[in-house]
């Protein structure tokens, strides 16, 4: 067979081993075998195929808590059924192949491994040298985590933690290369794999947003941080960082081009129609119309009330991520249709809502909520889950000159809601 000598080895995103090219090529994926060990046995023997591994290593790696009475007659179990894997590649004798000598395994004098990770570190090394060309290369070569299938072997875990980061860094390096070099869709390219990959990596995700709105596409750019915002909050219940908010307060205003019809530009401003209830937005837009309604409180003697619900389990305790989510959902719906029109609310942690209601005195603030954890426990959800509320005044901003508000105007302990 051709090429009969060479072993193809796929460590990223599954185990695979190929002999051969073309229509002559035999593959053997982890598929081919339900024993588990037979694979962990083959891919520690290519994954560290330079050097001789040893009996005792290879037992530490298979067996280390001891499940096994006699392991070293275990592994020459594994051994046979190793090098009958070889022969169903083509190779007409699987002891040439894999080898047991004094001790030690090795491959065939006459075998060579061709690892992807070790293609994917000489790539690597060719982009620091600043060769986009081989970083784009290791980034196509890179089809995923590292032995994903291995989870309870540490030496795996580890080298899966190492290209992990390798791999982000490498995307992030070369996504901002590509955007110094103005070639932004390769960027866009880039840093969406780094998401797909890590969808948790914040810094992939800026990254991807700036080369969205250098590519053109500002609008694409504001609705990935949306969808950034909720994925943090459901899945880990923290808030986006400062740099990609302000990045996207940027976004906002850069989207806004010349206008001299203010007919036009007020159409622009207006909602969708049929959007009803209260107004939910993001939190750095709720802060600015809680700082607004605080200036403007101080003149108007409007009563502004700032209100917090949390939702638990029934012991009081946090719950898991998905369920808060859901639950986290059933409220919101009943946020939206309890308050009226001209009510803001904002999602402020993973199990928060903060609401402004305006013209509402403490005892109607509370009527107001009583009225969202009505709606809330009729829900499937209401009935397992609990919302704490508490309920505090916006403080009034003075102008220059003038007194800052203390005391009675701020009713500091509220009671806490059921």
């Amino acid at each position: 067979m051709e090429h009969a000598g060479t072993l193809y080895v796929t460590l990223f995103g599954q185990f695979a081993i190929r002999c051969g090219e073309g229509d002559q090529a035999r593959v053997l994926t982890e598929q081919d075998s339900s024993s588990r060990r037979m694979w962990t046995f083959l891919e520690y023997l290519s994954a560290f195929h330079q050097r001789e591994v040893t009996q005792e290593e290879l037992i530490e790696v298979l067996w280390g808590g001891g499940d096994s009475s006699n392991p070293a007659n275990a592994l020459k179990t594994l051994l046979h059924r190793g090098r009958a894997a070889m022969e169903h590649l083509g190779f007409p004798d699987g002891k040439q192949v894999i080898l047991y000598r004094r001790g030690v395994y090795t491959w065939g004098e006459n075998v060579t491994l061709q690892l992807d990770t070790e293609e994917f570190d000489r790539l690597c090394a060719g982009a620091q040298e600043g060769d986009v060309d081989s970083a784009l290369a290791a980034i196509s070569l890179y089809g995923g985590d590292f032995l994903p299938n291995s989870t309870g072997s540490p030496w795996a875990v580890s080298l899966r933690t190492y290209y992990h980061g390798k791999f982000l860094k490498l995307c992030r390096d070369t996504t901002q290369r590509l955007l110094e070099d103005k070639r932004y869709e390769q960027g866009v390219a880039v840093a969406r794999q780094a998401t797909q990959v890590d969808p948790y990596d914040e810094g992939s995700h800026l990254l991807l947003m700036r080369s969205m709105a250098a590519a053109g596409a500002r609008q694409a750019a504001m609705q990935h941080y949306t969808y950034v915002v909720s994925l943090l909050m459901d899945q880990l219940g923290v808030s986006p960082s400062q740099e990609m908010t302000q990045f996207y307060r940027e976004l906002a205003k850069a989207n806004m081009e010349v206008e001299l019809d203010l007919g036009v530009v007020q159409e622009q401003l207006l909602e969708d129609q049929e959007k009803k209830g209260a107004f939910f937005c993001e939190y750095g837009i709720f802060q600015d119309v809680y700082r607004l309604m605080a200036r403007s409180a101080i003149r108007s003697g409007q009563v502004v009330q700032l209100a917090m619900l949390t939702v638990l389990d029934r012991a009081g305790r946090q719950m898991t991520a998905a369920r808060g989510s859901a639950a986290m959902e059933s409220l919101r719906s009943s946020i939206q249709s309890s308050l009226r029109s001209g009510d803001a609310f904002t999602r402020f942690s993973a199990a928060q809502y903060l609401i402004l209601l305006p013209t509402a005195s403490y005892e109607n603030g509370v009527r107001v909520l009583q009225r969202i954890l009505d709606h809330y426990e009729r829900g499937i959800l209401g009935k397992t889950t609990q919302v704490k509320y508490s309920l505090l005044p916006v403080l009034p901003v003075p102008e220059d000159g003038e007194e800052p508000l203390r005391g009675p105007a701020c009713r500091k302990n509220p009671p806490s809601g059921r």
